[in-house]
C-alpha cells in the first residue's frame, strides 16, 4: 500500500518558520550586503566624530584635614554674645542740617528729628530756633557752621535769591556733601545755574519741590527730585521721611518745571476763555 506524505503548509507558515530559524543559520548574516545600484539610495554616510574639546585644567585644591573640635561640657562652653535688642541693631541716622524754619522748614525738622535723625538748625531770626533747639535738635549760629556739622544740608529759604545770598559764601564748606533745595519759589532756569555752581565746587546738588503744605510732611506729601542721583540715593532715607520722594531725572529743572506747568496751563486757559468767541460777540441790550 502507497504511503500517503503529509499535506504541504501553507506558504506563510513557512516563511514565520525560516524567520524563527535564521539564529540557526548564521551564514546568511555574515553574506556582504549586495551592491546598490545607482538609481537606489545610497546609504547615509556618517562624519567623522571630532576630538572632544580638551579645557586646561587646573589642579585641584584638596581640602586640608580639619580635626573635629572636641565637644565640651556646658560648663566649659564658652559664653554666647547676648541678643542684641531692636534698639542696639537700628543702624544709627545721619545727620542733618537745616537751613530755614518758617511754616516748612519748621514742619520738616520736627519731622526729621521724631524718625531718629540729628538736627542742626539754622534760621535769620534766632529766636524762631528756640522751639527746636528744647526739642532736641542743636543750633549753628552761622551758615557755614550749620554746613560744616552736617553732611547732608536742606535749604528751606524764601527764594532762589536767599538760597544764593546765604550758600555761595559757604560754598567751600560745603564741598564734598549733599545739598537738597525744598525752596518752591524756584524756577527751572534758576535750578540749573544752582547746580552748575554746585558742581564747579564738588557739591552733590538735588532740586525738589514739595506738593503739599506743611501739615502733610510726613503723611501724604509728594516731594518730586531733579538733579544729581547720588545726591538722590544719599538723601532717599531722610527724604522718604518727609513723604513721597520721587526722582525725576538728572536735569535740575525738572521738578521745578511740575510745579510751573499747572498754573500756567490755568492762567492759559482762563485766557482761552476770556477770548473765546461767545465772549466777544456783544450782549443784547
Amino acid at each position: 500500500m502507497a504511503r500517503r506524505h503529509a499535506p504541504a503548509r501553507p506558504r506563510h507558515r513557512r516563511r514565520h518558520r525560516r524567520r524563527h530559524l535564521r539564529h540557526r543559520r548564521p551564514e546568511r548574516r555574515l553574506r556582504p550586503p549586495r551592491p546598490r545600484l545607482p538609481h537606489q539610495r545610497q546609504p547615509r554616510t556618517r562624519r567623522p566624530r571630532r576630538p572632544p574639546r580638551t579645557a586646561p585644567q587646573t589642579p585641584r585644591r584638596t581640602r586640608r584635614h580639619r580635626p573635629r573640635r572636641e565637644r565640651l561640657a556646658p560648663h566649659h562652653r564658652p559664653p554666647r554674645h547676648p541678643r542684641m535688642t531692636p534698639k542696639e541693631t537700628a543702624m544709627p541716622k545721619g545727620t542733618v542740617s537745616i537751613l530755614g524754619l518758617g511754616a516748612m522748614g519748621s514742619a520738616v525738622a520736627a519731622r526729621l528729628r521724631e524718625t531718629g535723625h540729628d538736627t542742626t538748625v539754622w534760621n535769620r531770626t534766632p529766636a524762631k530756633a528756640r522751639p527746636h533747639v528744647e526739642a532736641g535738635s542743636a543750633h549753628a549760629a552761622t551758615v557755614a557752621e550749620a554746613a560744616a556739622a552736617s553732611d547732608l544740608v536742606v535749604t528751606v529759604l524764601l527764594d532762589h535769591a536767599a538760597v544764593r545770598e546765604h550758600l555761595d559764601p559757604v560754598a567751600d564748606h560745603l564741598a564734598g556733601k549733599t545739598l537738597v533745595n525744598l525752596t518752591t519759589t524756584t524756577t527751572p532756569n534758576e535750578a540749573r545755574s544752582t547746580a552748575a555752581g554746585a558742581a564747579a565746587h564738588g557739591i552733590g546738588y538735588l532740586d525738589g519741590a514739595v506738593m503739599a503744605v506743611p501739615a502733610m510732611i510726613g503723611d501724604t506729601a509728594r516731594l518730586l527730585h531733579s538733579g544729581d542721583h547720588h545726591a538722590f540715593t544719599t538723601a532717599e532715607p531722610a527724604l522718604k521721611a518727609l513723604g513721597t520722594a520721587e526722582y525725576q531725572g538728572a536735569d535740575a529743572g525738572l521738578a521745578a518745571l511740575k510745579t510751573v506747568l499747572p498754573s500756567k496751563t490755568r492762567r492759559s486757559s482762563r485766557a482761552c476763555t476770556s477770548c473765546s468767541p461767545a465772549s466777544s460777540r456783544p450782549r443784547p441790550s
